[in-house]
């Protein structure tokens, strides 16, 4: 576990400024993907790897969007 890093209790419920302000930290990383994902296609210097690594990433954000808009209109 990453040192300073906090874990809520399982079953543990956030409140709604939690949860919006999850998504709008996930919105704001899927943001930053999504452009070297660009930047590749542009042939902007973005390697094999890092394109992958965000493609990762991107499909991770958007199951833990998912997840917290689900938990958000309960």
């Amino acid at each position: 576990m990453i040192e300073g890093l906090k874990r809520r209790p399982e079953g543990a419920e956030m409140s709604p400024e939690e949860i919006d302000k999850r998504i709008s930290g996930l919105e704001k990383k899927q943001m930053e993907y999504g452009q070297i994902l660009a930047d590749y296609h542009d042939g902007l210097g973005v390697d094999v790897a890092q394109y992958n690594n965000a493609l990762r990433e991107l499909d991770r954000i958007e199951n833990d969007l998912e997840k917290f808009r689900r938990q958000k209109g309960q």
